[in-house]
């Protein structure tokens, strides 16, 4: 293999690997725009839970009312993107009414 050729190859293993933001298609139609990140996790209910301070009934109810962030299904797993959650809770916080 030349050298180029080599270079090439190499250069395009690189931009596989880059972090980019891309438009997923869900089931209902909608597009989720999301950007991965090396630092990115995805989290189990109980800590979303946790972490918002709500409960699974009220928190399905408010994805299925798009007022919350979608789970990403892994096989028949639900996990949410640790990222979009924490971008919810600080939305929250900037509409809050705070005394």
């Amino acid at each position: 293999m030349s050298t180029t050729l080599r270079n090439r190859q190499k250069s395009a293993d690189a931009e596989s690997l880059r972090p980019s933001a891309n438009r997923q298609q869900q089931d209902d139609g909608s597009q989720r725009t999301s950007t991965f990140s090396p630092t990115e996790r995805l989290i189990r209910l109980d800590e979303v839970k946790r972490l918002v301070g709500l409960g699974k009934s009220k928190i399905y109810e408010m994805v299925a009312a798009d007022r919350f962030p979608k789970p990403y299904k892994i096989s028949s797993a639900a996990r949410w993107s640790q990222h979009e959650v924490f971008a919810w809770i600080e939305n929250i916080k900037g509409r809050a009414d705070r005394p």
